[in-house]
Order: structure tokens, then sequence, then C-alpha cells
């Protein structure tokens, strides 16, 4: 390939132009072929532009001047030497709003770095230390970052550590991502490696809570692995702190409690003994959300106590929101409403007054979840659709597909399935995008209780266990357990009683494993349900009395209402008038509050 283009340029036919050759020829053949045929044939003061405006990302006039007077070149240039530069086929507008920033191809630049790299290495560090000086003086620490680790300058990496920490802390993904691209893009990436095990070791932990992020906990935990491995051979107790409390976040996604809460155990010890009062704080939150996840809501709610207080103390006002957001969820979950309201809206105030529209949304979010499982329906859609619009302003997916979910569930408990359908393919259509395999898994599970409800049981059968494939896979137990308990509902409805038994029991096993309250109470309603269809009316009275004790306990008002209602149906079988209109009567008043 390289012989066959050298000979096309001898012979003149077809001029070759750089965005032919970016088409045509990739890799190892530009990189020998272009700086040989090209570089070496241009006058020395046009080579040595070409070379500095490849170090460059966005290339501007006066950027790039201010390489070139650094490197001595600027003064023997002619007057049009940047429209000369720009007349060459491989620079390009980076925007085509009229801007005056371009960039080199990248493929074309890929060559003349790797050029510079082989053949004068000391001279591309040197262009972009110039570079790192002009982007400094410019006030853009992205691309000062960026020249700095290029070329081996570590003046930057404890401010670049912290500002990526403070954006993901934040969940500001968007620009943890483009912090990120500073030490990892691919120019520079295994140099960066090779100069420094300690940036190496932060991009692992940094790239692997991104994942966390996106609910990929497989890819998470082979790069944490590796960086605690760096941090440990550094002697960099910080570092192994925050790696530690990430690989406690991700086992708990993955439902491995024991191994979640030591590796938490062990991210406290270690900032402890560094008396890193923040570290303590965020680990002891991550432990009470955890510990929330798991059912064990009164651990939860004193390990969040804990942080709240630390980080009130600290005057960390976007780590006090949090835990407050988090504090709330968990005092829900133990049937204080009223608290949980109040931790909710001050969270929701402190949001707002941080100008903080992330926790803002997802705090709305949590009020609109709380309002939907107290059966207060109209409040939670309007709650998440304020939820909705905050995430969509932000461009934040993941927020608008968790979102669009909860919506379709409201919708469903009211009754509005093909709104609840349309919601629920919107989410799903977003975690395929994003390759969010734990979203997905959430919203199939929803969309087939939807379709079971429109009477579509082979659709619903198929969504679920799409749904129980993706939750075994990601080790989810809590997950089966729901999708369980929602294809004993599609049995159920075939009148399949036996298979539908078999489905809650193993549900049941999993809700009581996992401490799951809420779960052992829909369970025990099905079960109830069940044992009606079969006739057995007794046996249905008390598995539902149980039902609703539980369901009291954890103030679920839709499943109060829901296991009043069939008590009240039971009841009429049993010929207890009375009874049953009483019970219907209160199943009622629940479902219209």
């Amino acid at each position: 390939m390289a012989a066959q283009l050298i000979q096309q340029e001898s012979t003149g036919r077809n001029p070759i132009t750089f965005h032919w050759l970016s088409s045509a020829a990739t890799g190892k053949v530009v990189e020998e072929w272009l700086p040989a045929v090209f570089l070496d044939r241009l006058p020395l003061h046009q080579r040595s532009v070409v070379e500095a405006a490849a170090v460059l990302r966005t290339v501007t006039k006066g950027s790039l001047s201010y390489i070139l007077r650094r490197s001595n070149l600027l003064g023997g240039l002619p007057e049009d030497w940047f429209r000369q530069l720009l007349s060459y086929s491989s620079f390009v507008r980076r925007r085509d709003d009229g801007s005056q920033d371009y960039r080199l191809h990248g493929l074309v630049r890929s060559a003349f770095l790797a050029h510079l790299q082989r053949h004068e290495p000391e001279r591309l560090r040197e262009l972009h230390g110039f570079a790192g000086d002009y982007f400094k003086s410019a006030g853009n620490f992205l691309e000062e970052a960026y020249h700095r680790f290029a070329s081996s300058d570590d003046r930057l990496v404890d401010e670049w550590h912290d500002q990526l920490q403070r954006a993901l802390d934040l969940c500001q993904l968007e620009h943890s991502a483009r912090l990120l691209d500073a030490a990892t893009t691919p120019d520079h990436a295994e140099r960066v490696r090779k100069w420094s095990p300690l940036v190496h070791a932060h991009t692992l932990r940094f790239s692997a809570f991104m994942h966390y992020i996106r609910n990929e906990s497989a890819q998470a935990q082979q790069l944490l692995f590796p960086a605690l491995s760096l941090y440990e051979k550094l002697g960099d107790t910080r570092g192994q702190a925050d790696t530690l409390r990430t690989l406690g976040n991700v086992a708990y996604l993955c439902d491995e409690y024991a191994q979640a809460e030591k590796f938490l155990r062990s991210s406290l010890r270690l900032y402890q003994r560094l008396n890193e009062q923040l570290g303590q704080a965020w680990t002891l939150r991550a432990w009470g959300d955890a510990a929330n996840l798991r059912g064990n809501h009164a651990q939860a709610e004193s390990l969040l106590e804990d942080a709240l207080w630390r980080h009130q103390e600290l005057g960390n006002k976007h780590g006090e929101a949090d835990t407050l957001r988090s504090l709330g969820n968990a005092v829900r979950m133990r049937g204080d409403h009223a608290r949980a309201e109040t931790l909710l809206q001050s969270a929701l105030a402190l949001h707002k007054q941080l100008n903080d529209e992330y926790g803002e949304a997802w705090t709305l979010r949590s009020l609109g979840n709380m309002a939907r499982l107290r059966g207060a329906y109209r409040r939670a859609e309007e709650l998440l659709e304020k939820s909705l619009t905050l995430h969509r302003k932000l461009q934040n997916r993941h927020g608008e597909a968790d979102t669009l979910r909860y919506l379709g569930n409201v919708t469903y408990r009211s009754r509005d399935y093909e709104r609840a359908q349309g919601f629920l393919r919107r989410a799903l259509a977003i975690h395929e995008e994003l390759q969010d395999r734990l979203g997905r898994a959430e919203t199939l599970s929803s969309l087939g209780n939807v379709v079971r409800r429109m009477g579509d049981y082979v659709g619903a059968e198929q969504q679920l266990l799409s749904a129980l494939s993706l939750y075994q896979d990601l080790g989810n137990h809590g997950g089966r357990a729901w999708t369980l308990r929602s294809l004993a509902g599609v049995a159920h409805a075939r009148g399949d009683h036996t298979r539908a038994e078999e489905h809650l029991k193993a549900a049941m096993a999993l809700f009581t494993q996992r401490d799951d309250r809420l779960g052992q109470a829909w369970t025990l309603t099905s079960l109830g349900d069940l044992a009606h269809a079969r006739g057995e009316f007794e046996q249905a009275d008390q598995l539902l009395c149980r039902a609703l004790q539980l369901h009291q306990e954890v103030q679920d008002g839709h499943g109060q209402a829901r296991t009043l209602a069939s008590l009240g149906v039971v009841a009429h079988e049993q010929g207890d008038a009375i009874r049953a209109s009483n019970l219907l009567d209160a199943a009622n008043a629940l479902e219209e509050r």
C-alpha cells in the first residue's frame, strides 16, 4: 500500500490530498509514508508550523502563534502564514458556525505525533510544554492538563485529581469525561502510563467509577483491582481508601453484601488513619445507601445520620444535600413518611440554594417515588415530570431514562396502561442506547407487568424472562425476586397455579434473604390471591392478613389498599358481608387519597 501511494504521488496522477489519504490509508501506512513524502518536501519554516499545529487539539492563530514564538520561529514567517497553513486539506473547521477554531484531521494528526515521538521526542515534549503554558495563561484547565500530561509534567496532577473527584461526587459526567480524557487520550495514554504510575492508578479508578455510575459493575471491577494494586505498591493510602470505597459501592450493586461491607469497613479504617473526615463522610453515606438497598433500614439510618453530621461539621453543603436525600429515602422505607418528606424537602431546598440542578432532579424523583408508594399518583406524576424536565435540560440520559421508568410505574399504578407502555418503551430505548443492562432489566420487568395487565400474557412472559436473565447475569437478587413475583402473576392469569406458587416461593426466599419487607409483603399478597383462586379461603385470609401487617409497617399505601381489597373479596366468598363491605370501603378510601 505504501509503495502504491508513493508511486501515485511521484507520477502526479490523481494528486493526493489529506482528505483522500485519511479515507484511503490507515495506521502504520500513514505514519510511515506521510511524514517521509509530505514533511520532507516542505520548506523548513512550513514544516515547523505543521508540526506545532499537530500538537494542538484545537488550532487557533493565537495558540499556534504563542508556540511558534516560544520556539523562536514566528519572526521568520510570512504575514499570511496562517492562511497558508489552512490551505492544506487536512485542516478543517471544528464547528460550522463561522468560528476561527480549526483542527487537524485525526488520522493525519496521529501520524505527525507518532513521527515526532519516534524521531524528535524532546521536541514533542517541548511543544506540548509551550502549549500548556499558553492554555494556563488562557485559563483553560482542561487543555493545560492535557498538554502537561503529554509532556510528562506533574504540576497539575493533584489539582486534576481533585477536580475530577469533585465532578464525579457531583455526578457531572460530561465534565468528568473531559477531565479523564486529558490523561487517557490515545495519543499519549501509553506514555502517561509509563511516566506516572500514580496518574495511571487514578485513571483506572476514575474510569471504573464512570462504569459504576452506568451500572456496569463487571467493567468497573476489572479496573478497580489493578488500581488498588498500584496504590498499594506506591504506598498511597488515600488512593487505596478511595478505591476500596468504590469497590464497596460496586459490590452492593452486584448484591455481594458481605464483600461490600468488607470493602467499606477497610476504606473507613484507612480514612480514619489519615484523619480524612470528608472521605469518612462519603464512605458512611455509601454504606448507608447500600444498607438501605439491602433492606437494613435501621442500620442505614444510623450510618446516614453519622454521615450527615460529618458533612455539616465540614461545611460540605453538597454532601449534606446528597445525604439528606439518602436519609429521606431510608426513613421512608422505615415507614416514617412525615419525616422522610421533611428530609427530602430540606435536600431539595439545599440543592436549589447551591444551584445544583442535578441533585434537584434526583431529589424530585425521590419525592415522586415516595408519593407513588403512598398511592398519591397525581402528585407523583407532577414531581416526576419536573425531574424529567431537569434531567433533559442537563442532558443526563441516565436520569431521563430512570425518570421515564418511574413515570411508567406511576401511570401503571393509576391503570393508564397505554401511557405507561409509552413511558417505558422510551426509557428502554435510552437504556439500550447507553448499554445500561441494569436499567434495561428494570424497565423490561416494569414493561412485562404493563403488558400483562393489557392481556398479552405471551408478550409479558417474554419481557419478564428477558429481565430475569439480565438480573441473573448481573447477580442482582432483588431484581430477580421482583421479576419472579411478576412471572407468578402471568402464570396465575393463565391458570397455572402450580407454576405461580413455585415462582412466588422462590421470590419469597430471595426477599427473606435480603430482609426486604416490602417485597415480602407483596409476595404474601400474591400468595393470598393464589390461595383464594384455589378456593382455600381460610389460608388466603391468613396470608393476606400477614401481608397487610407488613404493608402497614412500611406504610405502603397502594399495598394496603390492594391487600384490603383482596381481603374484602375473600370475606365476601366466606359469606361475611359486613366485614367484606368494611374492608372494601377502607381499600377505596386509600386508593382515592
